[in-house]
């Protein structure tokens, strides 16, 4: 518990004066945040990661996924007596897409679709609404940093939640473009 501690610590103090971050770095974190809240959770908690053979070559915003991963806990994991599961899948194709699936399905579609209501030329970028806003700000940043096609969504499958995050493929920090997919 210590040594994943001093991990999450150590990772997300790593100075750099980008937006983005490698996606192994945040990988690493996530596992860390994990390890921890598995401490928490004991047994009501499962998780699992499907990830690309090589994601040491992408970036993703900093910090998009703990605050994705803990509403999932928070609002779905929870809420069930025994506990569930939470999954992250990454696809590469031409773009990245990240899912964070928790069993729960008790979530408002509509809500969260009023909540990510949002376009980076508006005026009033701060005036976020009462609920959900760590997703807001995420959502946000992704569009601002990322451009109007990339942001979060969410859906339900057979008593599950999905949160997916779309994001361009960037390979570089200086970057801005969309690339080319990974070979397969």
């Amino acid at each position: 518990m210590i040594t994943a501690l001093s991990d999450t610590f150590r990772l997300s103090l790593m100075k750099n004066n980008s937006s983005f971050i490698e996606m192994d770095q945040e990988i690493r974190y996530i596992q860390s945040y994990l390890v921890l809240q598995k401490f928490r959770y004991a047994d009501r908690l499962t998780y699992d990661f499907d990830l690309p053979e090589d994601t040491s070559s992408l970036y993703i915003p900093r910090f998009i996924l703990q605050p994705v991963i803990e509403n999932s806990l928070k609002h779905g994991i929870d809420k069930l007596p025994n506990g569930g599961r939470l999954s992250i899948r990454i696809r590469v194709d031409d773009q990245v897409v990240i899912e964070v699936i928790n069993d729960g399905s008790d979530i408002d579609l509509e809500k969260m679709k009023r909540i990510l209501v949002f376009h980076p030329e508006d005026s009033d970028i701060l005036n976020f609404k009462k609920e959900g806003y760590g997703v807001q700000n995420i959502h946000r940043r992704i569009k601002i940093i990322c451009g109007d096609a990339y942001g979060l969504s969410y859906s339900t499958t057979f008593r599950q939640t999905v949160c997916r995050i779309t994001l361009p493929i960037k390979r570089t920090l200086d970057d801005t473009r969309p690339k080319e997919p990974l070979k397969k």
